[in-house]
């Protein structure tokens, strides 16, 4: 497959290059992360203009509370289970839509990006990468950084339960990152063998040396029964290409069924989510649901701008309607 050259859809800037005219802008709120406060002054700034701002405010396993800025009416609260609902919601928002990912959970960000697309409803994303991740204090091969508190347990993301049971010789795609203990524990409960399994690593990553870390914490199963033979690469920031990639390895065996545990960049979930919405049944979100440590990264670096509107009209993410739109759980 040839590789789309994804500044078509990615633009990397720094947030105070930013602007928007227009439409609705959602972020996450309560955060206690440099890059994840989106700063009042920020908003005040001329980059914006008429913009609708709508904070996401108590973020739970069920649903969450989303509050326009400086309005006197209440906060609605979304079921994040409930896709006609969502889908609503966006489609009253004065378009286009621009949300923020950096401080929402994936069984947040992950019904609402489902929702845009079902609903061709114009969207894209922003993410903010770290200037550096919160050094753990212990330092052993499962993590040299201190990401998360604990493990919640693997369920689907909202909007992503497969219909159907999948087969035994299906591919698992682990997008891992630098908590190997998190690969360990999915593949201590998917029980896959050694050859089925396909490891993505971010490359290059957010910083240079980000790769080898990722590829260091993970090393105890990479090494093993020859897995590194089997490991691909994706742009770290990157969704579209962590997406490409995903396709290239499914194309080993394109009529079964794959699972994809996307543990590693926020990016590359985007890209397991994109590919879970274009091929449906065909794609299982393998999630563990990590509680974040506290102050896991300090400071900000590049800004990620993705048209996810403009990836999904191409005939690579609409490859089949049929299968790949319908293919999961609605309420």
């Amino acid at each position: 497959m040839d590789r789309l050259d994804e500044p078509l859809f990615t633009d990397e800037i720094y947030r105070r290059q930013f602007a928007k005219t227009g439409g609705t802008f959602i972020f996450g709120n309560g955060v206690d992360e440099d890059r994840a406060s989106v700063a009042s002054e920020w908003h005040a700034t001329t980059n914006f203009t008429d913009v609708k701002f709508i904070s996401i405010d108590a973020q739970g396993n069920e649903s969450v509370l989303v509050t326009e800025v400086d309005a006197a009416s209440a906060g609605l609260q979304l079921f994040l289970h409930d896709a006609d609902d969502i889908v609503e919601y966006l489609q009253s928002l004065p378009g286009p839509i621009t949300l923020d990912i950096t401080a929402l959970a994936h069984r947040t960000w992950a019904p609402l990006l489902r929702a845009a697309v079902i609903g061709e409803i114009t969207i894209s994303l922003i993410y903010l990468e770290p200037e550096t991740y919160s050094s753990s204090r212990t330092i052993s091969e499962d993590g040299i950084y201190d990401l998360s508190e604990k493990i919640g347990g693997i369920e689907p993301i909202p909007g992503f339960a497969r219909l159907g049971p999948g087969s035994t010789d299906e591919i698992l795609v682990p997008m891992i990152g630098f908590e190997g203990t998190r690969l360990n524990h999915i593949l201590s409960r998917t029980e896959t063998p050694p050859d089925r399994i396909v490891p993505i690593v971010g490359v290059p990553g957010f910083r240079p040396e980000y790769s080898f870390y990722a590829h260091s914490r993970n090393r105890s199963v990479i090494e093993a029964n020859f897995v590194y033979r089997q490991v691909q690469f994706a742009k770290a920031n990157c969704p579209f290409d962590a997406f490409l990639t995903l396709s290239e390895v499914h194309a080993w065996n394109p009529h079964e069924g794959i699972r994809v545990a996307p543990i590693g960049t926020k990016p590359h979930a985007v890209g397991a989510v994109l590919y879970a919405i274009s091929r449906g049944n065909l794609v299982e979100i393998v999630y563990d649901h990590p509680v974040r440590s506290k102050r896991r990264s300090k400071g900000e670096a590049r800004l990620c701008v993705y048209d996810i509107t403009g990836f999904v009209n191409t005939s690579v993410f609409r490859f089949d309607d049929t299968n790949g739109l319908s293919g999961h759980e609605d309420s």
